[in-house]
């Protein structure tokens, strides 16, 4: 059908060009320097301001095949992923092939100096190659090393460095910052130290990432022993203290505060968490083992690892069915185990939307929103039902109906504001579709409450 398939006048992506050679590329803006900083402007399409000379890094012939990029290009101040057709890729013949290999000087793990932005030199360790992050580098945008500060820069406690030269980032010879646990300073990719919480200072919160984990075991087996007929130590601990008691497996136990999303810390202490339970546990009883399972996911898709997620939460809807339809065959009220179910489908319902499976999206979205909504013993202002109900929104949106969509984020936040629940959650919903709509004034509006109330609940300067 024309609605989905169309033919087209745009030439063939290219991959005649060989790593190592100079190639000039049409960009969709330009690099700007000044008083403010480094930023990037956009230009029109037909300008003949945005070409711009680039070094290939990488030429992936079977980019098609593999699902990867057809180059990996070096600019001025930036890589970017490309795909280079006759129309905006072409040779630069007034510099000749420098044959640079696209193998990084550095690994994860080792030392280097920095160029700050401030125009100094920082010290820190790599602990990312090859960094993404489409929320400051664009969808396309690659650096070829992220940085974590010794001491942070401007706020900062990490950097990025956009090229793989002496002028940018070079080996140091100061050691990491001490580990607080173990108090050795020996750092690799395997065991990276690292400080990803919100301790302060020189020496505060650096640790070494297996040493975090051996810590967070220890704990859970004191709980244990503690509470030997609990299923779940983790979550009963936080119960009973007031959830004034920290999770060793989410947060530092130090300054209380959660480990970064999808940073080596959270990465390896989920891993950890999910493997002490078991397939069959009890997900509706085992809060933590639910929670576990979810955040994975979600860090799974952060990473572009859509069909892992997807098989990982077919496997555990599964196992919880079978757990519901064995409790009704045992004459139980089942219609208390609904939010569980709703958690999953949601994050299932995100993963389809990842992979453009927008069918899919909306069947498991209806799903999850009939049992969530006029669900006897349950609160109308429960969190799954309001993320079942943006995500439909956000559904609405994807089929290309502003207008629907808007109305219904509209709804939801009258909704949240007379249940006084949610509503900052709402109007994050809501302000981006004003915009979208022409309404700048109410979008910023509704923004500015969200930052109020954030304020309130936080404090204000607060990472959250």
């Amino acid at each position: 059908s024309k609605s989905y398939i169309r033919n087209t006048d745009m030439p063939p992506v290219t991959t005649q060009f060989k790593v190592g050679g100079y190639v000039m590329c049409k960009l969709g803006d330009v690099l700007v320097v000044d008083g403010t900083g480094r930023k990037f402007v956009k230009v029109e399409s037909d300008s003949d301001t945005n070409w711009e000379v680039g070094l290939i890094l990488e030429a992936n012939s079977d980019w098609l095949e593999t699902g990867k990029y057809p180059y990996l290009i070096e600019f001025h101040g930036r890589c970017l992923k490309f795909w280079g057709t006759a129309a905006n890729m072409k040779e630069c013949t007034a510099l000749p092939v420098r044959g640079k290999s696209s193998k990084l000087r550095f690994k994860i793990g080792q030392r280097v100096d920095c160029c700050s932005l401030g125009g100094g030199w920082v010290k820190g360790t790599i602990v990312d190659t090859m960094y993404e992050d489409a929320s400051i580098l664009g969808p396309n945008g690659v650096h070829p090393y992220q940085i974590q500060l010794d001491t942070p820069e401007q706020g900062q406690s990490h950097i990025m460095a956009p090229a793989d030269g002496d002028g940018c980032i070079r080996k140091s010879t100061t050691p990491c910052p001490e580990c607080f646990i173990c108090c050795d300073t020996e750092c690799d990719e395997e065991n990276l130290i690292v400080r990803e919480c919100a301790c302060k200072g020189d020496k505060d919160g650096f640790v070494h990432v297996q040493c975090l984990v051996r810590l967070a075991k220890t704990k859970f087996k004191d709980l244990q022993k503690k509470y030997p007929d609990e299923d779940d130590p983790l979550h009963h601990n936080s119960v009973e203290t007031n959830y004034d008691r920290a999770n060793p497996f989410e947060q530092c136990l130090t300054c209380k505060a959660n480990f970064s999303f999808g940073g080596h810390c959270h990465v390896a202490l989920l891993k950890e968490c999910i493997s002490i339970y078991s397939e069959e546990d009890d997900l509706d009883s085992c809060q933590t083992a639910l929670k576990s399972i979810i955040k994975w996911c979600n860090v799974l898709i952060q990473e572009g690892k859509f069909e892992d997620a997807k098989v990982l939460l077919f496997q555990k809807l599964r196992v919880f069915r079978r757990f519901v339809r064995d409790a009704e065959n045992d004459g139980i009220d089942t219609r208390f185990f609904n939010d569980t179910l709703v958690e999953l489908l949601n994050c299932l319902a995100c993963a389809h939307e990842k992979t453009k499976m927008l069918v899919w999206m909306k069947s498991t979205l209806d799903e999850a929103l009939s049992l969530s909504v006029n669900a006897e013993g349950f609160s109308t202002s429960h969190l799954p039902m309001y993320m079942t109900k943006a995500e439909l929104v956000r559904y609405t949106f994807l089929t290309g109906d502003i207008g629907c969509a808007l109305a219904g984020a509209e709804a939801l936040l009258l909704e949240a504001r007379s249940t006084n629940a949610h509503v900052r959650e709402m109007l994050r919903l809501c302000a981006p579709l004003n915009s979208l709509s022409g309404d700048k004034e109410r979008c910023l509006e509704q923004f500015a409450e969200a930052a109020k109330i954030e304020a309130g609940c936080w404090g204000e300067g607060s990472p959250h």
